[in-house]
This record gives structure tokens, sequence and C-alpha cells, in this order.
């Protein structure tokens, strides 16, 4: 069985490793954020716009592609927080376990 003072170091390391991958993640994350709520508002005006024959089918065509673009980016994110920062929580959550069931 291990040492109260071992697992506490694996605790403690575990943690670090998930803060400081999320504040890697955490700018990239905010701008797509904030990138997909600018194109979503743009590809909004733009469709009603085309709804009401204000604008040509380019300039929805444009819109349509930079709300894609930016989704792809979202992709991304979700791709590194699935694949890299789910593990790390993972492996978090299971050293509170052991420090919590063990009754330390």
């Amino acid at each position: 069985m291990k040492k109260i003072s071992e697992i506490k170091k694996e605790r403690a390391k575990a943690l670090y490793d998930l803060d400081m991958t999320i504040s890697k993640i955490s700018p990239e994350s905010d701008e797509v954020a904030r990138d997909i709520e600018e194109k979503k508002m743009e590809f909004l005006i733009v469709w009603r716009k085309l709804q009401i024959k204000k604008c040509d089918e380019q300039e929805f065509l444009q819109a349509s592609k930079n709300l894609a673009k930016v989704l792809l980016k979202q992709e991304g994110v979700y791709y590194i927080i699935r694949k890299i920062i789910a593990p790390l929580k993972s492996k978090y959550e299971k050293t509170c376990d052991a420090f919590h069931v063990g009754g330390i």
C-alpha cells in the first residue's frame, strides 16, 4: 500500500500537469469562442440579407466559408480537450479517489 506522502505527491503532480495544460489551451479556446460568435452573427446577417435579396450568393458563400473555418478551429480545440486534458483530469481524479478511499 502506498504511503500518504506518495499519494499526496502524485496528486499534486497530477493537479499541476492538469492546470498547466488548461492554462496553455485557455487563450486559444477563448479566442475560438469569440471568433465563433462573431462569424455566426456575420453569417446570420448575410443569410437574412440573402433572403430579402439584398446581397449576392458570393457574399453568402464567403460568410459560410468563414464560419466553417472557425468551426474547424473549434473542433481542433475539442480534440485537444478530449485527447490531452481528459486523461490528465482522469489521472488527477484517480489520485483524489485513492486519497479519499484510503481514508486519508
